[in-house]
């Protein structure tokens, strides 16, 4: 019994999402609406537009010159670079301790729902992203 509610206790802990998500492979233009219209030159806390989770918590910039921005507070901030790749965003950076590799996942085909997947030290991840800062979009740009 001690067991196993270690292990619910474990798991309800991960911050794991039980949602089930369908994603849409997109156009390549249907992401342009989260890009900053500007190079990411410097740490910038402040872009007009941002990817937020605030539960997990993570906020994440694109910017033109294919770089992005990051900020996990409990892990700290940096740098890294984004394409897009088979109807996905992929980013991908550095840091001390390990590689970061998340994908923006789009859950319909307007690129208005948009998740973040990555892996963590818990396993895989998926989370729901606000953009913050981008214009609504209502141009279907599913893949066929």
């Amino acid at each position: 019994m001690k067991l196993s509610l270690f292990a619910i206790l474990f798991l309800i802990s991960c911050g794991s999402s039980n949602e089930e998500f369908t994603f849409f492979q997109l156009e390549n233009q249907a992401f342009e609406h989260i890009v900053n219209q500007s190079a990411l030159e410097a740490k910038d806390d402040q872009a007009a537009i941002t990817l937020s989770n605030e539960e997990y918590p993570v906020h994440v910039s694109l910017y033109l010159n294919n770089r992005f921005y990051y900020d996990l507070p409990s892990l700290g901030d940096g740098e890294g670079t984004w394409k897009i790749e088979e109807g996905k965003i992929v980013l991908e950076a550095k840091r001390t301790l390990f590689d970061m590799y998340i994908e923006v996942k789009s859950i319909d085909c307007y690129a208005e729902e948009l998740t973040l997947s990555f892996i963590d030290r818990f396993g895989p991840q998926v989370i729901r992203v606000r953009k913050v800062g981008a214009p609504e979009q209502k141009v279907n740009f599913c893949i066929e």
